[in-house]
C-alpha cells in the first residue's frame, strides 16, 4: 500500500511543511478540488509538486458536489466539463487518477435507475476522456443524509458500475463513509478487486466525523491497515483535517513501523 493524505487544493501551501515532517512515511497526495478551482489553487498544487516531485505520486479528488447523475442533461454536460479541466490539470501535474462521487439529488421524489443510467453515462465519458491521458477514474461509495440523497449508498449501486466497468475505472472504498450507510464497512472485502485506493477515517456510524486512525470510532482501523499494507497497488488515502495529520501518522509511525 502507498500510504497517503488528502489535502484542499486551497490548504497546498500550508501542507508543505507537514509533507517534508512525513515524508519518509508518505508517498502519495490527494488534492481536493474546490468548484471553482482558483489560479492560487493551481499554484498551490504546482508548489507542492515542484517541491517533492516524483517521491510523491498524485491524485485529485474532484469537487465533491460535481454530480455525474444530475438530471437537466444541460447542468450535467456542464459538470462534465468540469471533471474534463480536473482530468487535465492532473494530467499537467503527471497524476495517476481522479476520484469522482457519483451523484446525488435534493429531491425526495426520484428515479434511482435514471440517476444511475445518467452516471454511467457520464463516468464512461469522463473514463474515455482520461484513458487517452493514461488516467484512472475512480467512483467513490457515499452516504446519504435527510437532505440529500447520494447515489453509492448502498452496495448495489457499486455492482451497478462494475457490471459494466470501463478498462480504467477503478472504486475508491471510502470506510468512513461505508459505516455509515453499508451493513457492515467489512464489505469492501467483496469489491477488492476493483478497488485502487481507500479514504481511512473514523466515526460512530451516523456522521462523517473523519476522526484520525487511532482515535475513537466504531470501525476496526487498526485491523484494516494491518490487511491494506500488504496489498500491492492500493493507496491508503488518510482523510482527516490537516491539523489532524500528525495525530494518525504518529499512531501509524509507532504501532506499525516501530517494530
Amino acid at each position: 500500500m502507498e500510504l497517503g493524505i488528502s489535502v484542499d487544493a486551497q490548504d497546498s501551501i500550508k501542507a508543505i511543511p507537514l509533507l517534508k515532517q512525513w515524508s519518509d512515511m508518505l508517498r502519495h497526495v490527494q488534492f481536493y478540488l474546490n468548484a471553482n478551482l482558483s489560479l492560487e489553487d493551481e499554484h498551490g498544487i504546482c508548489a507542492v509538486v515542484d517541491s517533492f516531485g516524483a517521491h510523491f505520486s498524485y491524485s485529485f479528488h474532484a469537487y465533491g458536489y460535481l454530480n455525474p447523475a444530475e438530471e437537466n442533461h444541460l447542468v450535467r454536460d456542464a459538470w462534465i466539463e468540469v471533471g474534463k479541466e480536473s482530468i487535465d490539470l492532473l494530467s499537467d501535474i503527471g497524476g495517476k487518477f481522479i476520484n469522482f462521487h457519483i451523484g446525488y439529488t435534493l429531491s425526495s421524489c426520484y428515479n434511482r435507475e435514471k440517476m444511475l443510467n445518467n452516471a454511467l453515462e457520464s463516468i464512461t465519458t469522463l473514463c474515455e476522456y482520461a484513458a487517452s491521458k493514461h488516467i484512472n477514474i475512480h467512483i467513490e461509495n457515499d452516504y446519504s443524509s435527510h437532505q440529500i440523497q447520494r447515489l453509492g449508498d448502498c452496495i448495489e449501486d457499486i455492482q451497478f458500475f462494475l457490471h459494466q466497468r470501463p478498462e480504467n475505472l477503478y472504486l475508491c472504498f471510502d470506510i468512513g463513509h461505508a459505516n455509515i450507510s453499508f451493513p457492515s464497512p467489512q464489505v469492501y472485502q467483496g469489491v477488492l478487486s476493483a478497488v485502487q485506493s481507500f479514504h481511512i477515517h473514523n466515526n460512530n456510524g451516523a456522521e462523517d466525523e473523519h476522526i484520525p486512525i487511532g482515535g475513537p470510532g466504531t470501525i476496526d482501523l487498526v485491523a484494516l491497515y494491518h490487511h491494506l499494507r500488504e496489498l500491492p497497488n492500493i493507496y491508503g488515502i488518510l482523510e482527516n483535517d490537516l491539523g489532524n495529520y500528525s495525530v494518525g501518522l504518529e499512531y501509524i509511525k509507532e504501532h506499525f513501523l516501530a517494530k
